[in-house]
């Protein structure tokens, strides 16, 4: 405040009296100059300062603190410093100060892009009030951020922004409804777009599908069981064609009194047992444009989903990223009649160590092993795994995720799609001993049929791949 106040006095002129003239000393009253700063600011430096007619207004304690907390380069001020009057014409002259985010001189010198206008420059006024105008203008002469003054350098978002020539700035773009969405989706108000609607359906759920009493309203489904009709029957095309509302699913109770209920049995003949009528919202995956679109979670289908956020194949040594793949893809001796080859039986994950490992289908834990340290070595081994039993097209498969650092689930789990199962790393011979050179930490995915023969994992992830194994369709994350 200090440095300020000498700064205004060195610049002011016998023209200008804003407060008293003591004409025995030939001097400023400046006692009467801080009664007076005092009563105008509030004991503050303003945001805005004119000393002509401009406005003000006054920083809080808490700005203030914040202000000289944050700002490491004082009040600096470029251009003209002749705060005063010409004659009975008003030449409006602003001390004014640039409030930094970052912690360099790049807002100062016109090369960053993330200063805060706290006030525009120093010198003659070119805008009635530039920060309130302008928030992008940290030069008082119409510049865009970082840009030091020159124009208005603003890039904006064509999905979501519209610019505002006048402002310099980007604003929301006006939400406006196509004049259809294709079959199958609705025109979201909130999100703005097209969305594939969940389907709600209405039907009859097992008692002891919940543990113990539940209320109207929406209630975690405790046990998987079948959704039946109206007539007992169940709703064969539920939960992408099971059948059956999981454990962990979400229902909407719509009368806490079960009731009694006939229901179809396997061998074709009538039970009767007690059922609740409830709600179900009964969506097909995980996608972008889906209502019920989860970003913290991969992206699946009724198909199967990924079982990391983002699908890319590890590459193995000179075989390459094929190598990475299932089958005869590995440089050795011979695999299946091709010589220079060898076999693979998984598919293998890029992952950072400690990088989130999902379910890829619905099912039940068959087992796991958790006994190794984080990127503890044993040679031949696939280190800590889960395996998920799982129906696929009515039949049994077995699906394993290996070389984990943790493992989140327990043997006999009920899990969905897209629940954590662990954290990726690289125990077991994925980390081997020096003087070998580890490779890249990753996931080891394998497929089984119900004998435990070895598939192909790629026909049972979301994300497809093209001849050189990139990514090309539905790495939506």
């Amino acid at each position: 405040l200090f440095l300020l106040l000498f700064s205004i006095f060195c610049s002011f002129n016998a023209t200008a009296q804003w407060w008293d003239w003591d004409e025995a000393d030939d001097n400023y009253d400046w006692s009467s100059f801080y009664d007076w700063f005092e009563d105008w600011t509030g004991g503050y430096y303003s945001e805005y300062i004119d000393f002509g007619y401009g406005s003000y207004e006054a920083m809080s304690p808490e700005e203030y603190a914040h202000y000289t907390a944050n700002n490491p380069y004082g009040n600096k001020c470029v251009g003209n410093h002749n705060h005063g009057q010409a004659g009975d014409v008003p030449v409006h002259y602003v001390y004014e100060v640039v409030y930094p985010n970052s912690d360099d001189n790049s807002c100062w010198d016109g090369t960053g892009d993330d200063c805060e206008c706290f006030s525009i420059g120093c010198g003659e006024d070119p805008d009635p009030d530039p920060c309130e105008e302008n928030p992008d203008d940290c030069y008082g002469d119409g510049g865009g951020s970082g840009n030091n003054g020159d124009d208005c350098n603003v890039t904006c978002d064509n999905e979501t922004e519209v610019f505002n020539e006048e402002a310099c700035r980007c604003d929301p773009k006006p939400c406006t409804s196509p004049t259809a969405c294709q079959q199958g989706f609705e025109f979201d108000d909130e999100l703005c777009k097209c969305v594939k609607r969940c389907e709600k359906r209405t039907g009859y759920l097992y008692a002891g599908a919940f543990n113990g009493p539940i209320a109207v309203g929406e209630q975690t489904v405790d046990n998987s069981d079948n959704f039946r009709d109206e007539n007992g029957a169940i709703i064969a095309d539920t939960n992408c064609g099971t059948g059956k509302i999981n454990q962990n699913d979400t229902v909407n109770v719509l009368n806490a009194t079960p009731e009694q209920r006939e229901y179809d049995k396997a061998d074709g003949t009538k039970g009767t047992a007690s059922y609740y009528q409830v709600e179900f919202k009964d969506c097909e995956g995980n996608q972008p444009d889906y209502e019920n679109y989860d970003p913290e979670k991969p992206c699946s289908d009724c198909d199967g989903g990924n079982p990391l956020m983002n699908m890319e194949i590890t590459s193995s040594g000179a075989s390459g990223k094929e190598g990475g793949t299932f089958g005869c893809t590995r440089n050795g001796d011979i695999c299946e009649g091709i010589v220079g080859k060898k076999n693979h039986d998984g598919l293998d994950l890029s992952a950072d160590t400690n990088t989130t490992v999902f379910a890829t289908h619905s099912g039940k834990v068959q087992s796991i092993r958790d006994t190794f340290d984080a990127g503890e070595y044993e040679e031949n081994s696939y280190g800590n795994f889960v395996i998920i039993k799982t129906e696929i097209n009515n039949e049994t498969h077995y699906i394993k995720f290996n070389h984990l650092n943790e493992v989140s689930v327990a043997k006999d789990d009920v899990i969905n799609i897209g629940d954590v199962i662990g954290l990726s790393g690289n125990t077991g011979n994925a980390n081997p001993p020096p003087p070998q050179t580890p490779p890249t930490p990753h996931v080891h995915m394998q497929v089984f049929d119900s004998n435990w023969g070895s598939l192909n994992p790629l026909d049972f992830v979301f994300t497809t791949f093209d001849e050189d194994f990139e990514s090309i369709e539905n790495n939506c994350n």
